[in-house]
C-alpha cells in the first residue's frame, strides 16, 4: 500500500508496535517533522499519544490541514476499553475493522466482546478476520467458518465479516529480524510468509472506503470532549 499514501497510527497505549528506530525525514517530504519512518517503506507513523498532544498544541492547525494526503489511515492497536478513544471515533471516520485473531480457545471470547459491544451502541461497521498460528488455508477456511457460526448464534444470525487472510508467524525469525532492524520479508526472501502478505495485501486493497469526517478533526474533538 505504500505508493497509496497510508498513515499508520499506533493506538496501543505507552508502547510502540512500530519495529526498530525511526529514519531520516527527507527533506523534500511536504509532511510535518512529527511524522516518523520505521525501515525502508516510507510509510509516515505516529502515536495515538503524539496524535493526541499535537493536535492540541501549536500544530493543531498544519495538521487538520493535512486531510487530504492521505488516501487511507490504518490504526493499529488493542481491544479498546469502554470510553476509550477508539470507540469516540467509529461512528465518524472509521470505515472497516479488522481483527487479527488467534488460532487458540480463546479467540470466541475475543471476537464476542468486541463484536457485542459494537451491536449495544447500534454501530454497524465492516468486519473482516486474519487468521494467526495456521500453516494450511485450509483449517484457516474451517477456522474462519466456525468462529463465523459461533457469533452468528451468540450475536445475531445475520451478522457478516469477511476472511481476509492467514498468517504463521515465525517468532524466532521475526526475533532474529528486530535484532536486526531489518524487514522479515527481506531476510527470508523464500519464506512462505510472503505468500500470505501478499493475499492479505491484495484483501485490504480491495476494501472500499467512503470519505466521511476528518479523521484528524475527530480526534481533535474527541480528545477534547
Amino acid at each position: 500500500l505504500k505508493n497509496e499514501s497510508p498513515l499508520l497510527v499506533d493506538f496501543i497505549p505507552h508502547h510502540s508496535c512500530f519495529p526498530g528506530t525511526p529514519a531520516k525525514l527527507d527533506r523534500k517530504s511536504a509532511l510535518p517533522r512529527f511524522f516518523e519512518y520505521y525501515t525502508d517503506l516510507d510509510i509516515p507513523c505516529i502515536t495515538r499519544e503524539r496524535l493526541v498532544a499535537e493536535l492540541q498544541g501549536d500544530n493543531r492547525e498544519e495538521l487538520l490541514a493535512l486531510d487530504e494526503s492521505f488516501s487511507s489511515i490504518f490504526l493499529l492497536g488493542v481491544l479498546p476499553q469502554e470510553n476509550n478513544l477508539f470507540y469516540r471515533l467509529l461512528d465518524s471516520c472509521i470505515d472497516h475493522i479488522v481483527f487479527l485473531v488467534k488460532n487458540d480457545f480463546e479467540s470466541s471470547s475475543y471476537l464476542f466482546h468486541f463484536i457485542n459491544e459494537l451491536y449495544e451502541k447500534m454501530i454497524e461497521k465492516n468486519l473482516s478476520i486474519i487468521i494467526s498460528g495456521i500453516k494450511r488455508v485450509e483449517d484457516a477456511a474451517r477456522f474462519f467458518a466456525r468462529m463465523r457460526d459461533e457469533m452468528k448464534e451468540m450475536i445475531d444470525s445475520s451478522l457478516t465479516f469477511d476472511y481476509i487472510g492467514h498468517l504463521d508467524l515465525n517468532i524466532s525469525r521475526i526475533t532474529f529480524a528486530k535484532k536486526r532492524k531489518e524487514a522479515y520479508l527481506k531476510i527470508f526472501e523464500n519464506d512462505s510468509f510472503h505468500g500470505n502478505i501478499k493475499y492479505i495485501s491484495e484483501r485490504l486493497a480491495g476494501l472500499e472506503y467512503s470519505k466521511t469526517k476528518s479523521f484528524f478533526r475527530a480526534v481533535a474533538d474527541s480528545a477534547q470532549g
